[in-house]
């Protein structure tokens, strides 16, 4: 599973469309789509897409091979530990 299947995924998971990224980025859609068709995404847009998308895991994207999916679990918050150590 290349990275830009990856982001497929999860665009359509999250119902964003081609139309929308491109508004957003001020090009084409088809340049989202000849972006798309490529083996692996430009960093400028995976960097983008992450910075719009935290829930995204950077680290489960670029993963080789499948993933269920690239969005983070959430983590539990337990404190700052200087906070504990008073």
């Amino acid at each position: 599973m290349t990275i830009n299947d990856k982001i497929l995924q999860f665009l359509a998971e999250n119902k964003i469309s081609f139309t929308e990224i491109a508004k957003e980025r001020g090009v084409t859609t088809q340049a989202i789509s000849q972006l798309l068709k490529k083996k692996n995404a430009q960093l400028d847009f995976v960097l983008w897409l992450v910075e719009r998308n935290p829930e995204i895991d950077l680290n489960l994207l670029l993963k080789p091979g499948k993933v269920i999916s690239i969005v983070a679990e959430t983590k539990p918050v337990y404190g700052n530990w200087v906070d504990r150590q008073a």
